[in-house]
């Protein structure tokens, strides 16, 4: 039974076949040939691209009336009725007229404009999304910032900030005008701030206000970004190779205007180093690593 069925269909192949013509031809500008044409034949499965030398050959074609299509990138399409006899090769030569690409309108907006009232020169505004989609930047405002002009790291390991040459301790950090003396975590591997809890990242690098202190290589002004009030209660949670933020936030309960907003921020290192170098005896039982 199989091999009355394959007998069939190899008989019905070549009678179709048998019934089938063949084109072929060449697309040139008039002079030179044009390559990667892709020539079509409309409404059926048949088509090729032509070579380098712009020759092309399509076969196995059904015996009938069609439509075959010429396009290229930068050329103007052609198309052209054609009939495919059986066992016959149709040569069809076409030469193509270039056309120039156009290129809609393309127009430039600014997302942040600085306040007149913002007399801070130097100022560099970094949007928050930047740390969480930043090859390398663990998901940390401090290592997105490294990647700015004029900023470095003392070594690849430290998310602590080198402005224009100057040590981490002549930085200024605040937080809602609040100072911080110490944003690192881990050793200085993290920094304090959520990415996902944080709205507008502001470094200063030179010529900032006296309002800011003695520092002498720049300002980070941090900016937390208030809840959500769309909704009584939402929250989100992000874990990544180095460590997990958490934020909570939502609408003030009882019909108070408002909104609040929590946000945790944790390294676990040492939940999972801890246990190795105990049991390798590196430690004493006792030593607690910080998380």
């Amino acid at each position: 039974m199989i091999l009355k069925l394959f007998l069939l269909t190899f008989i019905f192949s070549l009678i179709t076949f048998a019934q089938s013509g063949s084109l072929k031809g060449r697309v040139t500008d008039g002079k030179s040939p044009i390559p990667f044409v892709n020539v079509i034949i409309l409404d059926t499965g048949f088509g090729v691209g032509s070579d380098s030398d712009g020759y092309y050959v399509i076969r196995g074609i059904p015996a009938g009336d069609y439509k075959v299509r010429f396009t290229a990138v930068g050329w103007e399409s052609q198309t052209f009725d054609l009939q495919i006899v059986t066992d016959r090769t149709m040569e069809l030569n076409v030469v193509l007229t270039a056309k120039a690409i156009e290129v809609g309108t393309v127009e430039v907006t600014g997302s942040h404009v600085q306040d007149k009232r913002d007399t801070r020169t130097s100022l560099i505004d970094l949007q928050p999304r930047s740390a969480k989609i930043l090859p390398g930047a663990a998901e940390d405002v401090f290592r997105t910032l490294q990647s700015l002009p004029g900023v470095l790291a003392p070594n690849d390991f430290s998310s602590q900030l080198i402005v224009r040459g100057s040590g981490p301790d002549q930085n200024l950090i605040i937080i809602d005008d609040i100072e911080v003396f110490n944003p690192y975590r881990l050793y200085g591997v993290v920094s304090m701030f959520n990415p996902d809890a944080v709205a507008d990242v502001n470094l200063v690098t030179g010529g900032f206000p006296a309002k800011y202190g003695d520092r002498l290589s720049a300002v980070l002004d941090v900016t937390n970004r208030e809840g959500t009030t769309s909704k009584g209660f939402g929250g989100s949670l992000n874990l990544s190779i180095v460590s997990a933020n958490l934020v909570l936030e939502g609408r003030n309960p009882f019909g108070l205007r408002g909104s609040w907003l929590f946000n945790s921020r944790r390294t676990y290192y040492d939940l999972i180093i801890e246990p190795f170098v105990k049991s390798a005896g590196l430690v004493d039982d006792n030593t607690t690593f910080p998380n």
